[in-house]
């Protein structure tokens, strides 16, 4: 009888779990990977545009009558849905095709899913100067409706630093953790589209539209602008489509003065006429992979530092397809300037930086990008540039050193249209004992041509053989050979690998 009774307590415990676990969306595991339980938030809400300034809310499974209607979507929103009993552990509500104006922040403490077609569209009004959405609360969801910021964009620009997000005129600001914003559209942006701040954590950016003002690309009075500004840690932005964003990037990954971005990801977006494509500034883990970028006014992707030297990386930039940089269509650059990668770090120091399988064209007749990768810092350590397929630019080399490598980590390597480099030489031993250095990030090979009165040639330490044509064992980044000799130089040519 006890086994019975204990049986039956078992069995109660698990059910009384499953049921918790559902009511809260928990996640389970099968033999077949992991299976989300989707559970609706405990109301939902349709929202009507009743007529000029006439906005209704109803609750599904009512009566069909309204139960809110305000003259103002703002008030609708924060005074009457948002602050409902029904909404005090959150709710959802969808937009019904329309036109709503928005003329106050709406503040977002609490679970909350807004959903609609693009057709449903928020045009926030020049009557404020805070975030549309403001979200502190987590589990916030934003799905397929459109805010179109046209009103905003001569406001003065103040940094989101405060969570009432005073100042900063910005479709969403999200402070809290797990949101996901899909499948909409953010129209004539004025500073930043969608701001994941250093506060937030698991937020996915999935498959939106993002674009400032065509119209006024090229207006200098507008505001340095970014797409989406990816702060915080376990961020994924993927597959979006990024556009006309004049003086940022399409999508910037970290920023300010300290370790602010964290595991995160940008990848499978397609980003066109933006300063930058992609920029990373003082994050940790990141990856900007199977992006599509063309025709930015500066830099396709631009790897820079903080203003605080810190340990930033691991970064991994691979599978991109890169046209078209440098086109200096707005914001100052000239075009003809710029590269499709910059590694530009003013200050200490990236670590473990991959730039692997990208593959970089300029198809113009005048092209404008100065070459496919410049290393303009020596601020990168463990630097691997292996595998791309690059040769198209305004100027050669295609991958510029415009610094000495910092040490033996740098490597370039088996890149067509760079690798190997044309062969050196003859060039002509300075004075003995005369040291050669590689300072080319990449392997090469010394051939003697004359030997003149050499006594001795000796490559990374080992003494070789001298006698013309001999070649020198393979010199990596920073690997020197030493002539000595009498009085006759010498001469050798350089042979890449």
């Amino acid at each position: 009888m006890m086994n019975v009774t204990n049986d039956l307590r078992i069995r109660r415990y698990i059910l009384a779990g499953i049921m918790l676990a559902v009511s809260l969306g928990m996640v389970y595991a099968g033999t077949s990977g992991s299976v989300s339980v989707s559970v609706p938030l405990p109301s939902t809400f349709v929202i009507k545009v009743g007529g000029p300034n006439i906005y209704q809310a109803f609750i599904t499974g009512g009566n069909g009558l309204p139960i809110f209607v305000e003259s103002n979507f703002s008030r609708l929103m924060n005074n009457d849905i948002l602050a409902s009993s029904a909404c005090a552990s959150g709710c959802s509500a969808t937009l019904d095709p329309g036109k709503y104006n928005q003329t106050q922040k709406i503040q977002v403490n609490v679970p909350f899913t807004l959903a609609g077609p693009t057709a449903a569209i928020i045009f926030p009004q020049n009557t404020f100067t805070t975030p549309a959405f403001n979200v502190s609360g987590n589990s916030f969801r934003f799905d397929g409706p459109r805010i179109d910021d046209a009103a905003r964009k001569f406001q003065a620009v103040i940094t989101c630093t405060n969570l009432a997000g005073t100042g900063c005129h910005i479709p969403i600001v999200i402070w809290g953790a797990l949101c996901l914003i899909r499948a909409s559209q953010f129209f004539n942006i004025t500073t930043v589209g969608i701001f994941l701040t250093r506060f937030s954590s698991g937020c996915e950016v999935l498959s939106n539209t993002i674009t400032g003002d065509l119209n006024q690309f090229n207006n200098s009075s507008l505001s340095t602008m970014q797409g989406v500004e990816a702060s915080g840690m376990s961020q994924r932005i993927h597959d979006n489509t990024i556009s006309y964003i004049r003086g940022g990037a399409g999508i910037r990954v970290g920023g300010g003065t300290i370790n602010n971005a964290i595991h995160n990801s940008a990848a499978g977006n397609t980003l066109f006429h933006n300063e930058y494509g992609v920029q990373t500034v003082s994050a940790i883990d990141v990856r900007i992979v199977d992006n599509t970028i063309y025709n930015s006014t500066s830099h396709g992707i631009i790897v820079s530092t903080a203003l605080v030297p810190s340990t930033f990386g691991p970064l991994v930039i691979g599978h991109n397809s890169i046209g078209e940089s440098g086109q200096g269509l707005c914001c100052g650059s000239v075009p003809g300037l710029e590269s499709h990668i910059d590694l530009a770090g003013s200050r200490c120091c990236w670590y473990s930086v991959s730039i692997t399988g990208n593959v970089m064209l300029d198809r113009q007749a005048n092209q404008t990008t100065k070459t496919d990768i410049e290393i303009a810092s020596q601020n990168y350590r463990n630097l691997t540039i292996v595998g791309n397929s690059v040769g198209k630019a305004r100027t050669t080399p295609t991958i510029l050193l415009s610094v000495t490598p910092f040490d033996r980590t740098w490597i370039i390597a088996d890149n067509p249209g760079f690798n190997p480099q044309p062969v050196r030489g003859p060039l002509t031993a300075g004075a003995t004992p005369f040291t050669y250095t590689n300072l080319d990030g990449y392997k090469e090979q010394i051939e003697l041509i004359t030997i003149g009165d050499m006594t001795a040639f000796t490559c990374r330490g080992i003494a070789n053989i001298i006698q013309v044509d001999a070649i020198s064992p393979i010199l990596n980044t920073l690997d020197t050979c030493v002539f000595t000799y009498v009085a006759v130089a010498p001469t050798y040519d350089v042979l890449p690998t």
